[in-house]
């Protein structure tokens, strides 16, 4: 797991510290088999068998790392979860099928759904996740700030996307030290991946950013792999 998760995933512990007896899903073996010498796969295993053990519990926490976990983890995920739709426990499914949309394989979810002659419980939720995912707005002008989790210092931070023709172009501006212009930005599903270069000779950072829709439809994106705290909103 990568270290950049850590504030995330303390913030998520203490927002849930207790949790009810009597949790967890359907006993048995793991729904998607591993090689010894597969890491990604027994991430994702892992990660699918801690949220079946969490069924039933009022927290969130499992879900809500494991999520941001294989995020991070990337694409090379995504044949792993799309094995996990099988899983005999829908909540498990479910949770696969969401990840699945975020890496830009909501087509796979919509697919799975559509095989079943009485589509499981999620997919109405499901299918509109996915079509909204599919046109989230990108291009446009972000801005926001990022803010450092020791000293609480917020930085003022706009991020500009355009398409030209049909890739995506812009800058990054941070706070006192100026503009740049991005070296790559590309969306795939929910996911933002933007480089830029940084202030050393040479050298080149770049962020994955999960754009979402906000409850009055305004979208945001959040740095899953910052060192400190960065939200987004769209102007």
């Amino acid at each position: 797991m990568s270290p950049r998760l850590a504030p995330l995933l303390v913030a998520l512990v203490a927002a849930c510290a207790h949790q009810q007896p009597h949790i967890g899903g359907t006993p048995g073996p793991p729904t998607i088999a591993c090689a010894a010498d597969d890491p990604t796969c027994l991430e994702v295993q892992q990660v699918l068998e801690r949220v079946r053990g969490n069924i039933g519990g009022w927290c969130g926490t499992t879900q809500a790392m494991g999520h941001q976990t294989l995020l991070v983890r990337g694409p090379e995920t995504v044949p792993h979860l799309e094995r996990a739709l099988a899983d005999r426990d829908a909540d498990v499914a479910a949770f696969a099928a969401r990840l699945l949309i975020d890496h830009g394989a909501g087509d796979r979810v919509i697919a799975w759904c559509a095989a079943h002659t009485r589509p499981p419980n999620a997919c109405a939720d499901l299918r509109v996740e996915a079509a909204r995912t599919a046109r989230l707005p990108v291009v446009g002008t972000w801005s926001g700030h990022l803010v450092s989790l020791a000293d609480a210092d917020a930085t003022a931070v706009t991020l500009r996307l355009r398409r030209d023709p049909n890739i995506l172009t812009g800058e990054l501006c941070i706070e006192a030290r100026g503009c740049v212009p991005l070296e790559r930005a590309a969306l795939v599903g929910s996911l933002l991946s933007v480089r830029y270069p940084a202030s050393d000779p040479g050298a080149a950072t770049e962020m994955l950013m999960k754009i979402g829709v906000d409850t009055r439809g305004a979208a945001f994106a959040e740095c899953l792999t910052c060192d400190a705290r960065l939200t987004l909103q769209r102007l």
